[in-house]
């Protein structure tokens, strides 16, 4: 793990050396770029290639060695300082396809901010020649005062990764079989002994309760006006708790906590050690803490975390918030990126852990799937199907996944 770090710090710190000396200017020779990166051939410090994007006026900055060890890490350059940036990142094989995540130069309020972004992937979990897509969706455009959401091709070419990864270097539990969500819930039920779980969060939470709810049953429930549920099945009892932020309004510049119920304090959950808790957020405070949406997280993640939970209680999961599409009609990169929602988990996954919550990533599962939203914000929707309602859409993957997870840590 020190050693992934150095290697990150350590391309990092060549980028920053190169982007000093090489000011941010449009790039009319991009052999000279090529030939400026070449100088660093030190065996102590990664090589990186820098090359004009498949759009004018961007410049990608990558190691030349990719995947020896740890992630790979790469940077996106504007040469024109930009604002509300959103971006997504792919690394796609026959089999498998691995997300970006983003580190925010915006978060400190660095020189960084609108200029230079820095991408990370984990490995993909068999070796082979992959594809590395990064795509720019969105900015606000200051001239004409408008969100610019379109779909523009930043880069698109080969990576080579060339081991296998062990179970033990993948960041999920690994799954040794995959149930569907009925079989697991009876599992949980008979043989781990689990009379209740509580979701606890936003309405992505509610979404993954009514998907549950639905996988287990076959019936399809909207539960968009209710604030708190209590599902019976068998013995087993699943229960909704709806947060709308958990923040204070008016401190960090948050606003709209309790917008649809009128809750702006946590109210009483009645836990035991024995319950399973799964809880999200961030959404909210990423969209309407707007003044300073990052120490507004690190200051009320952990009180949400330890509110929500009780002493010796072990089966603890943080879920990391999905991510968001800026294309589907009516949206836009004002108040949400996936550029900021991807550092929030990044926050909040660090948090998570130093409080002994089990991490699951749902993030990574849909992030390839950002495009695939059925309403505004939502991967999964309740739809009339001949006489029937059901529910669809790709939070099923996540679903699914999550209740095999439950078997694992339980």
């Amino acid at each position: 793990m020190k050693r992934k770090r150095l290697i990150q710090f350590l391309v990092c710190a060549t980028l920053v050396t190169l982007l000093v000396l090489f000011p941010l200017v449009l790039v009319k020779d991009i052999n000279s770029l090529s030939a400026f990166s070449k100088e660093y051939h030190e065996a102590s410090i990664p090589k990186i290639d820098c090359r004009a994007s498949l759009f004018p006026g961007v410049v990608i900055c990558l190691p030349l060695i990719q995947f020896k060890e740890g992630m790979l890490t790469g940077t996106v350059i504007f040469q024109i300082e930009m604002s509300r940036v959103d971006m997504v990142g792919f690394i796609r094989g026959s089999e498998h396809t691995i997300g970006a995540s983003w580190d925010d130069p915006c978060a400190e309020q660095t020189e960084n901010c609108g200029k230079r972004y820095v991408f990370n992937f984990n490995p993909p979990p068999v070796a082979g020649v992959y594809n590395l897509e990064i795509l720019w969706l969105c900015n606000f455009n200051s001239s004409t005062s408008v969100y610019d959401r379109r779909r523009r091709l930043l880069y698109d070419a080969p990576v080579k990764f060339t081991q296998n990864l062990s179970s033990s270097d993948t960041q999920l539990v690994s799954l040794s079989r995959n149930l569907s969500v009925k079989g697991a819930v009876d599992e949980l039920h008979l043989m781990k002994r689990v009379r209740r779980i509580f979701f606890v969060g936003d309405s992505h939470m509610r979404k993954m309760y009514e998907h549950s709810i639905f996988l287990i049953t076959g019936k399809a429930k909207d539960f968009k006006e209710a604030v708190d549920l209590k599902f019976l099945h068998k013995s087993m009892v699943l229960i909704y708790l709806k947060m709308e932020g958990i923040y204070d309004n008016g401190r960090f510049g948050c606003i709209g906590r309790g917008k649809f119920t009128g809750r702006t304090k946590f109210g009483a959950h009645g836990m035991d050690a024995s319950d399973v808790v799964l809880v999200s957020e961030a959404h909210w405070t990423i969209a309407f803490c707007e003044k300073d949406k990052y120490a507004a997280y690190r200051h009320y993640l952990p009180k949400f975390l330890d509110f929500f939970s009780v002493k010796n209680q072990e089966r603890k999961v943080f879920i990391t918030s999905p991510p968001w599409n800026p294309l589907y009609p009516g949206n836009n990169c004002k108040r949400r990126t996936n550029i900021n929602l991807s550092w929030a988990n990044q926050i909040g996954t660090s948090i998570a852990l130093k409080r002994n919550w089990y991490i699951f990533d749902a993030w990574s599962l849909l992030i390839p799937l950002y495009n695939t939203t059925c309403d505004p914000a939502h991967f999964s929707c309740l739809v009339q199907s001949k006489n029937r309602k059901v529910i669809r859409g790709t939070d099923r993957v996540v679903v699914t996944k999550l209740w095999n997870y439950l078997i694992n840590i339980s």
